[in-house]
């Protein structure tokens, strides 16, 4: 059938040897070249040469060859709207359109597959104000003109109407856009050095420039309800939640006052634990000693355990006091190597068994 096709456009074009226009000639070689393409499979080369050579030399041969490359190409609206042009007086011509033309209409009746996907999942997604789904999905949906909504909080909902054409499934594409507010970070502490901070378990760099200051600047969250946890030196993590509203500035407060508090209180606890267990410690040592020469003198030997006692109790005073000064200064960096350099403690062998000694600076 193509060969015959092709040889009554050759007919055609020749009719005579001297009737050809030029505007025919040029219609015959964008033919030809528009069949080399469509060979290719380089349906969209091919029809922009078919309509060339039809502006030409509008004949039906042409206008099927267009037809079949909207075919190839799985426009099948488009193919049949071309068919549906076509006129010719010869009888296996008119019987090839009448047969594809019935043939895309029954394609054209059933519904198509059309998949919706966004660039965020789990967006809600309203076809015609009446079927409802979740994205990523599949559907089967009938040609035509649809109305679409896609909603999710801290998006921007999209309406929209999408034709639904072609006869492969359809992949319908659509990206969300965030909405978003702002929020500062403040403290109930003098200010936010040593203050660590996270929104939604995502770490928010603090500018040293707002390191000495009880708030930080405003920083960009997307819409909706988000969790803040702060934590200072290792202490316990304050954890709240905050919502944002579009375009507004929100206040999330770090409230890292009534650790600090519970921190300074262990720590003058501790302290006291220390000055008490160096001071029985030294008590127990003095009495010994005391004890010894005592003994001496009578010619007696002493059975004590104040000896071994009392280093240990003093020996916990110093790690009880310790504590209290990482307790008492939150264990700020510099603090403690300022501590270390004023409090440096040892271990030293001897005789009759380890030693601790400490010297202090204030």
């Amino acid at each position: 059938m193509k060969r015959l096709l092709f040889t009554v456009f050759l007919l055609l074009l020749c009719r005579t040897g001297f009737s050809q226009t030029p505007e025919e000639v040029r219609a015959h070689e964008l033919y030809k070249e528009a069949r080399d393409f469509f060979e290719k499979a380089q349906y969209g080369e091919a029809l922009k040469l078919l309509d060339e050579a039809y502006n030409l030399f509008p004949i039906p041969l042409i206008q099927m060859k267009k037809a079949e490359c909207y075919e190839k190409t799985g426009e099948v609206e488009e193919a049949l709207a071309v068919y549906r042009t076509i006129e010719s007086d010869d009888p296996k011509v008119k019987t090839k359109i009448e047969k594809k033309i019935k043939e895309l209409t029954s394609i054209i009746s059933q519904p198509v597959e059309l998949s919706v996907v966004t660039n965020v999942s789990g967006v809600e997604t309203v076809i015609d104000s009446v079927d409802i789904f979740a994205t990523p999905f599949s559907v089967k949906i009938t040609r035509g003109k649809h109305s679409f909504q896609f909603k999710k909080k801290g998006y921007k909902t999209i309406s929209a109407d999408y034709i639904v054409k072609g006869a492969s499934p359809v992949i319908y594409r659509v990206d969300m856009e965030e909405v978003r507010g702002k929020v500062v970070i403040t403290t109930d502490l003098l200010d936010l050095s040593g203050i660590k901070v996270q929104i939604d378990n995502k770490s928010v760099e603090i500018p040293e420039s707002f390191r000495n200051q009880s708030k930080t600047e405003p920083y960009s969250v997307q819409v909706g309800m988000h969790t803040l946890s702060c934590s200072k030196n290792g202490g316990p993590p304050f954890v709240t939640t905050f919502e944002v509203a579009e375009d507004s500035v929100i206040h999330a407060n770090c409230k890292l006052g009534e650790y600090a508090a519970k921190d300074k209180t262990l720590g003058w606890i501790a302290v006291g634990g220390a000055v008490v267990s160096a001071g029985l410690g030294t008590y127990l040592l003095i009495s010994y000693y005391n004890d010894k020469a005592k003994a001496d003198e009578m010619g007696k030997v002493l059975q004590s355990n104040k000896q071994y006692f009392g280093p240990a109790l003093i020996g916990l005073g110093v790690a009880a006091g310790v504590v209290s000064y990482f307790l008492l200064t939150g264990g700020d960096e510099d603090a403690v190597e300022a501590g270390y350099e004023r409090f440096k403690p040892g271990f030293f062998a001897s005789e009759n068994g380890v030693v601790f000694s400490a010297s202090g600076r204030f």
